[in-house]
């Protein structure tokens, strides 16, 4: 889009920053300047792993940030304003994100978590599909949406604790395809807080024939083992 257009687009339909909902500058995309800044500063270090609190049946895990404010309020509002663009300020560090993990190994596939088919028709996208496209076109690995199906119906995962998560996760993912055999699968999520739901996705992927499954996750919980509010 021309700066041109830009101008006239935005004096009709002025855009609003997605997290302190001032009014954006021409230049500006999802984020005003400051908020993009406090969001940038709470960056974690390249390289960190969560394989304790991902689950024994991932290999590895990254995160990008601490789900703590600002990001919080920026995925809160990702996921219950509708506004998946706002992910696309993350596409940089997603990015630089790609680099180590090529740095690290190789990937023959990247999975989004998917959503329940009910979630997915409330919110009419998935975020951490997204952040899969942004990742794949990063690292030129495909993408695949569809191999991991989420059945309707599991409970909320709020309010419940990591036993109880994984208790009421299993069983709650199946595979569309069985061609995993031997495959390095890059699993992705927008948020991890006890690991229930990447060790349960991991297992179904294991048990499908995946040979290592790591994780990439946009945002943790500085206390992965307490009992927070994930993929509501």
């Amino acid at each position: 889009m021309t700066p041109y257009l830009e101008a006239f687009l935005r004096f009709f339909y002025p855009a609003s920053c997605g997290i302190c909902s001032i009014l954006l500058e021409i230049e500006e995309r999802g984020l005003c300047a400051a908020c993009l800044e406090q969001v940038l500063a709470t960056r974690l270090p390249y390289g960190e792993s969560l394989d304790v609190s991902a689950g024994e049946s991932v290999d590895q895990a990254w995160a990008l940030f601490p789900y703590e404010s600002p990001v919080r309020e920026l995925v809160m509002a990702v996921k219950f304003n509708r506004k998946p663009w706002l992910l696309d300020v993350f596409t940089e560090e997603l990015r630089d994100l790609a680099l180590v993990l090529k740095a690290e190994g190789h990937y023959d596939l990247v999975v989004p978590v998917p959503l329940s088919r009910k979630r997915l028709l409330e919110r009419h996208f998935n975020p951490s599909a997204r952040l899969a496209r942004i990742l794949g076109a990063a690292l030129n690995v495909p993408v695949f949406e569809d191999v991991l199906v989420k059945k309707s119906g599991v409970p909320p995962q709020s309010l419940l604790t990591r036993e109880e998560r994984l208790a009421n996760l299993y069983g709650a993912f199946r595979t569309r395809t069985k061609a995993l055999q031997g495959k390095s699968v890059l699993l992705v999520d927008d948020v991890l807080t006890t690991g229930a739901t990447a060790e349960e996705a991991a297992r179904v992927l294991k048990e499908n024939g995946a040979a290592r499954v790591e994780l990439a996750v946009l945002a943790r919980s500085p206390e992965p083992a307490t009992a927070e509010r994930v993929r509501a």
